[in-house]
């Protein structure tokens, strides 16, 4: 195994965590002993890090007695870690096993791998983890590179059971802020490049459930997740039951905001600065909601849904009250099954330039799409012009069931009009070829008045 270390930039290396808020953080936790646990939210069953020695001051490395923190509650059956205010800083520890091995775990920052396990901190931005390198150093501009490939190393890996009488279940997050450290790069090309660094880097994931391995209900909320270079909160396979995320801040990452093939529950969220998909979800047979929710400034997709056939029905997918702003692409679904779409804003989404939709359903030459209502859909053109506003593109040579389309209005604000920007076509590949689809299409005024004769045309 040979391990070598990059950096780029300057050796005065700036923390993530500005000084200025690690010293505030620090002084909030300073001056007292961590409370008793009888004192502490959660009861008797309840530690703190302090008590295995942490000192929350943004200068001491917490990881280990975080680590012990999270192990000793595991031990003991269950319970809840608190953190009192404070920024902890976890020091990555060093990977010598290959990157690509996605079973081991050394050179992950923090590890939960029983059930009943609760993270709980005072408050995101009173309850700060900052994640750095190994070495002490930012992860912007420092990582590891073993057997030639890019190693930061995930914030949080959840590891479940190898099979269903070893599944973990209730793993909570919250109140917590994860700052991994590495600012978005804004290349989605992966994996990362090992002499710059820049890239979708798959061994950087905030929260990680461990790929196909058995996890029962998971929660994650009122947090704020920032600043990594893979995906800010990760699962994959079928193997998970469910994940509630809600009233969280996700942002700054060079993969997606959320994916995750759990039933998820994803409500009242802002995910913004993501280089490649706010919220990327391949779904089996359970149902999840998502509403109520923000994407802003996605670098390639808002939103991409997409059914993964099996023996097995489709679980429902539902998606309504959401805006989805300044995105190439606002929502995607591939093969798409069993969906309910409503009440959904896509405002600059479906760029001109490149050729983009701002909705699109396509399918695969054996998965067609089916069982999809979409409606009162606004498409809203603000601060760049529009290529197309509806693309339903079969490729397969399955026909499509009951996809239904009703209710989309389009929409050109004032300050587009004087700009110059336009529409596209309305849909692709047009009317003619759409006969099983109703399509009611509404304008408003403004817009009406800018693209006049654009229903007839298509």
């Amino acid at each position: 195994m040979v391990e070598q270390y990059r950096r780029r930039g300057s050796d005065q290396v700036a923390l993530t965590c500005d000084r200025r808020s690690l010293l505030l953080a620090g002084a909030a936790a300073a001056g007292g002993v961590a409370a008793a646990p009888s004192d502490l939210p959660g009861g008797a069953a309840t530690v703190t890090p302090q008590m295995f020695g942490a000192r929350a001051d943004g200068s001491a490395d917490d990881r280990a007695p975080v680590q012990a923190a999270i192990d000793h509650i595991a031990a003991i059956g269950g319970g809840t870690v608190f953190l009192p205010p404070g920024s902890y800083k976890i020091i990555a520890p060093r990977r010598t096993s290959d990157p690509a091995d996605r079973r081991q775990v050394d050179g992950a920052h923090l590890v939960i791998d029983r059930g009943n396990v609760a993270l709980v901190g005072a408050g995101r931005r009173k309850s700060l983890l900052c994640f750095r390198a190994f070495g002490d150093e930012s992860h912007d501009d420092h990582w590891q590179v073993v057997r030639g490939k890019v190693w930061r190393g995930d914030g949080i890996r959840v590891r479940g059971g190898g099979d269903p009488a070893t599944k973990i279940d209730h793993i909570r997050i919250a109140g917590l802020t994860l700052d991994g450290g590495a600012h978005r790069s804004g290349s989605i090309t992966w994996p990362a490049d090992p002499l710059d660094g820049r890239g979708w880097d798959l061994t950087h994931k905030a929260i990680r459930v461990e790929e196909d391995l058995f996890v029962g209900a998971m929660t994650i909320e009122d947090c704020e997740i920032r600043n990594w270079r893979g995906e800010l909160i990760f699962q994959s396979g079928p193997n998970g039951d469910s994940m509630i995320i809600r009233r969280c801040f996700l942002h700054d990452s060079d993969g997606d905001g959320i994916s995750s093939s759990m039933g998820n529950i994803v409500y009242e969220c802002l995910i913004r600065d993501v280089s490649f998909a706010g919220i990327e979800c391949g779904y089996y047979d359970k149902p999840s909601h998502y509403h109520h929710n923000q994407i802003v400034n996605a670098g390639y997709e808002g939103i991409s849904l997409f059914y993964v056939p099996g023996d097995h029905g489709a679980g429902r997918q539902y998606l309504d009250n959401m805006v989805v702003r300044n995105c190439r692409k606002g929502l995607i679904g591939k093969s798409l099954n069993n969906a309910v779409i409503s009440d959904i804003e896509f405002t600059d989404c479906g760029w001109a330039t490149g050729g983009y939709r701002a909705l699109q359903l396509y399918d695969t030459p054996v998965s067609p799409c089916a069982d999809v209502d979409i409606r009162r859909v606004r498409i809203v053109v603000d601060h760049r012009s529009l290529n197309t506003a509806v693309g339903l593109i079969r490729t397969g040579g399955v026909a499509w069931r009951n996809v239904r389309l009703s209710g989309l209005t389009l929409d050109r604000t004032r300050a587009a009009v004087a700009a110059g920007f336009s529409f596209g076509r309305l849909v692709e590949p047009g009317p003619a070829k759409l006969s099983s689809i109703p399509a009611i299409v509404r304008w408003s005024k403004v817009a009406r008045a800018a693209v006049r004769g654009e229903e007839a045309r298509g």
